[in-house]
This record gives C-alpha cells, structure tokens and sequence, in this order.
C-alpha cells in the first residue's frame, strides 16, 4: 500500500519493530482510501527480523454505545466506541500501521477507545446527521 507522507505527525518514528508491543492496539490503514479506519490488537510479537506478530482484528456491528443512528449499519466505518476481538493471525507488515491508541477493557471482553485531551483524531468537516449510504466520498472524505 502507498501511504502518502503526513503533514501533521512524523509516523515513521512508530514504524520501527520495537514499537509494537503485547496488548497494543494499532490503528491500520484502509487500501480503499489510504487513512487509517482499521484496529488490530498485538496478543504477540513473535520475532523482530523477520518482524512478525500475533494479531487480532477489532471489530463491530453496531455503534448504540455512541447513539441512535446506524452509522456501521449504514455503511460507515467506526473509529471509536467498543469493539470485539476477532481471530487471531500471524501479521508481517509493520508498516500497514498508523499508530497506536489508548484502550480499555470493558464488560465482556469489548476492547474501548474513545478520543481524550492529547490525542489525535481526524474529524469530518462539515459533517452532517443526514449522511448515509448513499453520500458521495467527495463529501465524506473531507477531513479537517
């Protein structure tokens, strides 16, 4: 994948193997688009040369912790809230990944994360309730 350079955050200092860690989770970037919409969470690292690791994607049907309207079901990808732990894999490309993010454990198992002072987020400009399914990527990728 061709990851185009940040203006705004030097991710190359994340992209080294000692970074990753046991019980991380890592935000991964999407083919589709380029930005990061996906979240791994590292059960192991199994070796640094060659950089392999024990992964499992999160993942998540609803957003109702958040509210009522149906953004996943819509179509939408979800960046923050509560997700569950898919199967576990073996991943060899460090650099599929944007970087880290803080989490918690909740009921269940649900791995938490939810944007705090600090952190780094993007934001859609312009955002609207109205968006659904059928609302062009001009619109939606359109990022402050």
């Amino acid at each position: 994948m061709n990851v185009p350079d940040s203006d705004y955050y030097d991710f190359d200092k994340d992209w080294i193997e000692k970074s990753f860690g046991k019980n991380q989770v890592w935000v991964a970037y999407d083919d589709e688009d380029g930005m990061p919409h996906y979240y791994a969470l590292i059960h192991n690292v199994i070796s640094k040369r060659p950089f392999k690791m024990q992964i499992s994607w999160l993942n998540s049907k609803s957003n109702a912790e958040i509210g009522p309207l149906n953004w996943v079901g819509s179509g939408f990808t979800k960046t923050t809230g509560d997700f569950r732990i898919g199967r576990y894999e073996i991943f060899k490309n460090l650099n599929s990944f944007s970087h880290k993010v803080k989490w918690t454990k909740g009921r269940r198992g649900v791995v938490q994360f939810f944007p705090k002072k600090g952190d780094d987020w993007a934001l859609y400009k312009n955002w609207s309730a109205e968006w659904n399914e059928l609302t062009p990527n001009e619109v939606l990728q359109k990022m402050i």
